[in-house]
């Protein structure tokens, strides 16, 4: 009976031993599981996201296509389920490092029209200036800001005295919060990084004409700002009516025998002859990559058409 009741206990034991391990074992395989799941998912994931770059990639390519063929520039037709890419002429804007004392007050006619108050329009584009000049003598002795300025705030910083490298580096400047930067980055650029203002005419959109015509009334052109106002709406209808594929052709620029202008706008018009540019040189791609798992990359560029150089990018 003693032998038995051994036997038995002993059998028991082997048993609940024997379950325990392969509980144990149930777990290990589930977690090996789910962790080769989670390493699958990611691999495919890893994948897909470098898929869909190439495709973004493959749209700047497309992009960089379109600008070397004018008979086609501006159509913007690069779309497909994979990809689509849109191209944008960087001097149609307006070029935050081209600012000076002498042609500040189109970036303050712009100011106004997106709505931003007199004073904060005034300490943004003065302290603006102060931050590409290399000296450390505020443009204005109210509105501007140096080093003194940045040194004195909360969070102390410095005055960069150098040309910008991003848009958003428009934040740090005195008086700009992300609401005004919301409303008006679309509309800046950084491209020429040197050289003097110009505007291209044929690509430029309403409000920066207004904002260069509007900065030029008064005696000197012997206009007025609805004259500048009307000058613009001219020069819009011009445009809408002779727009093919491309501004590109000479003959396709804006013709100003044909624009029916009264004294004041040819006043108007001659003075802001030397702000334009006919031959645009730094164009913007931006390109979509989507893969069928819905995988996308975003990818912006700037191009030099002249020497054929990317000279700025970012990918997300």
């Amino acid at each position: 009976m003693m032998i038995r009741k051994v036997f038995h206990l002993t059998s028991g034991s082997i048993i609940l031993s024997a379950l325990w391990i392969l509980v144990f074992l149930s777990l290990i395989a589930f977690s090996l599981a789910a962790k080769s799941q989670a390493e699958i998912q990611w691999a495919r994931y890893a994948t897909e996201k470098t898929k869909s770059k190439y495709l973004a990639w493959q749209g700047v390519v497309l992009g960089l296509r379109e600008i070397y063929h004018p008979d086609n520039f501006y159509e913007n037709l690069g779309a497909s389920k994979s990809i689509s890419y849109s191209i944008k002429d960087e001097e149609g804007k307006l070029n935050l490092n081209a600012f000076n004392l002498i042609n500040i007050n189109v970036f303050l006619c712009f100011l106004e029209q997106c709505g931003v108050e007199e004073e904060t329009s005034k300490i943004i584009a003065f302290s603006l200036i102060d931050w590409i000049d290399i000296d450390e003598t505020p443009s204005h002795q109210i509105y501007g800001a140096e080093n003194s300025y940045y040194q004195a705030l909360s969070q102390p910083g410095i005055c960069k005295n150098l040309p910008f490298d991003s848009k958003e580096e428009l934040l740090l400047v005195r008086g700009m919060t992300p609401e005004i930067f919301q409303k008006i980055k679309n509309h800046i650029t950084l491209w020429p990084q040197q050289g003097s203002l110009k505007i291209n005419p044929d690509t430029a959109s309403e409000i920066i004409l207004r904002s260069f015509a509007r900065s030029l009334t008064g005696n000197l052109a012997r206009s007025t700002i609805a004259d500048a106002d009307t000058l613009v709406g001219k020069i819009i209808e011009y445009r809408l009516k002779n727009e093919k594929n491309s501004f590109e052709n000479s003959e396709q620029h804006i013709n100003i025998a044909q624009l029916d202008l009264n004294p004041q706008e040819k006043s108007l018009i001659l003075s802001l002859q030397p702000y334009w540019t006919k031959n645009s040189n730094y164009f913007s791609i931006s390109s979509y990559g989507v893969t069928l798992l819905g995988a996308k990359t975003f990818i912006e560029t700037v191009i030099s058409k002249e020497d054929f150089f990317i000279v700025s990018w970012r990918r997300k």
